[in-house]
């Protein structure tokens, strides 16, 4: 990563501590460090990259969003590529990461767990197709293992486009405590047969991203075309090709987005406190908008007045997300630009468009800010690139009639034009919309 400078501003004790361990864990040399305030408050900390070593850092402990990024093959670093952590998650309520529970006991669990915290729990902040959870259900209920699937989670990874409005699985990659032999059982009862690939035994149904409607399994989405179990994990496609690369990113053969420095910079500033996020490449979050996608609540905030917008630097991938650091529950987003100046011009500009985000049209001048706050920002500067953190606590004492949205699902509310790059497509859609 090289030597870099960090901005700190407005950040709590911990969020600060947190960019000091960062730095120290992407530099093994010990560096004399010099810190000048400047006249706007923003601490700017220096590394001085000629200081002699006295020792050499351990290396530093791979997250679990990191482990889940060399599972993904590099060819889908321009894709949404989406992260839940359930094992962090289950331990979070209180329930063992890697035994089977039951739903009613999850569901205690749960209860217990939002009477004694006085927020929500955490599962609903994860991001997962339902298609794929229903097909799976159904096939679990014909010999009762339907509690083992939603109890069972561990971690899971995949990328998702959408179809008529909902999500549709390209793959999903996910750790499990599961037993997988009644599975298998199940597959090939059903019509599935085994296929091999690189030693891998998977097993294949219907033609690439086919489904039928009279396969329970791929009457939704064909994303179980494809299965495959590599020690604990489960691996779902719904085309060979797919599969295979699956498997080749599992066995390290080919390059996966752990290669990619962009993801891998951006799950390394996030921390390993991250439950869900998704990454969204540039491209997508900068697309032309359609005529009228800009509701006119929206869009007065970002065209009119002292709150209006302004366009961003242009960065490569963002990522969107819900973490929970020592006991708080945190919406972030971080992204990465191949400049390293741009994170830090464009700090008060994203900084801006939190706090002003409308959330919902029936809540009209009801801002994110009022549901997380306060907001803050983090810049990281690398030799040739930077990266802008944004984040903010949810607030759990506010009136949540007052704002729908106030719970572990806040992030997934926040619409990509928030970090839309060019501010004059929004303003174009607003208009169209008004003809």
């Amino acid at each position: 990563m090289g030597p870099f400078k960090e901005i700190a501003g407005r950040i709590p004790a911990s969020l600060a501590l947190a960019a000091g361990l960062f730095a120290l864990l992407t530099s093994i040399a010990a560096c004399t460090t010099t810190s000048t305030p400047t006249s706007t408050g923003t601490v700017i900390v220096s590394q001085n990259p000629t200081a002699t070593p006295t020792h050499t850092a351990p290396p530093p402990t791979p997250t679990k969003l990191e482990i889940a990024l060399g599972r993904v093959p590099v060819e889908y670093r321009d894709k949404r590529l989406v992260f839940g952590d359930y094992g962090r998650a289950r331990s979070l309520i209180g329930a063992d990461a890697t035994s089977l529970i039951t739903l009613v006991e999850m569901k205690k669990l749960v209860e217990s767990y939002e009477a004694q915290e006085g927020r929500h729990e955490p599962f609903i902040g994860m991001w997962f197709p339902s298609d794929f959870f229903s097909a799976f259900s159904s096939f679990y209920k014909d010999f009762g293992l339907e509690e083992v699937l939603h109890a069972g989670m561990l971690s899971g990874v995949g990328i998702f486009y959408p179809i008529h409005g909902r999500d549709s699985p390209t793959f999903l990659s996910l750790g499990t405590t599961f037993p997988k032999d009644p599975v298998i059982a199940k597959l090939l009862e059903s019509g599935s047969e085994e296929a091999v690939y690189r030693g891998v035994t998977y097993y294949t149904r219907n033609e690439d991203y086919i489904g039928s409607l009279e396969d329970p399994l791929s009457r939704f989405d064909p994303i179980l075309n494809r299965v495959a179990f590599i020690d604990n994990r489960f691996l779902a496609a719904p085309a060979t090709f797919v599969m295979t690369s699956l498997i080749d990113a599992e066995h390290g053969t080919s390059s996966s987005l752990a290669d990619n420095r962009a993801h891998k910079a951006l799950a390394q500033a996030v921390g390993p406190d991250l439950v869900a996020g998704i990454f969204w490449p540039f491209a997508a979050m900068n697309s032309d908008w359609a005529p009228g996608s800009i509701a006119d609540y929206r869009g007065s905030v970002i065209m009119d007045g002292l709150d209006r917008w302004e366009s961003l630097s242009v960065y490569e991938v963002v990522l969107v997300g819900y973490r929970i650091r020592e006991g708080v529950d945190e919406i972030v987003s971080a992204l990465f630009y191949p400049d390293p100046e741009a994170a830090e011009g464009d700090s008060a500009k994203l900084k801006h468009r939190w706090e002003t985000y409308v959330t919902g049209e029936r809540y009209e001048g009801n801002q994110l800010a009022q549901a997380c706050a306060p907001v803050s920002t983090k810049v990281i500067e690398g030799e040739d690139f930077s990266i802008l953190e944004t984040s903010c606590p949810v607030l759990w004492n506010t009136d949540e009639s007052r704002h729908p949205f106030q719970s572990s699902t806040l992030w997934k509310n926040m619409s990509p034009e928030v970090f839309t790059q060019d501010i004059e497509k929004l303003k174009a859609a607003m208009a169209l919309g008004q003809e």
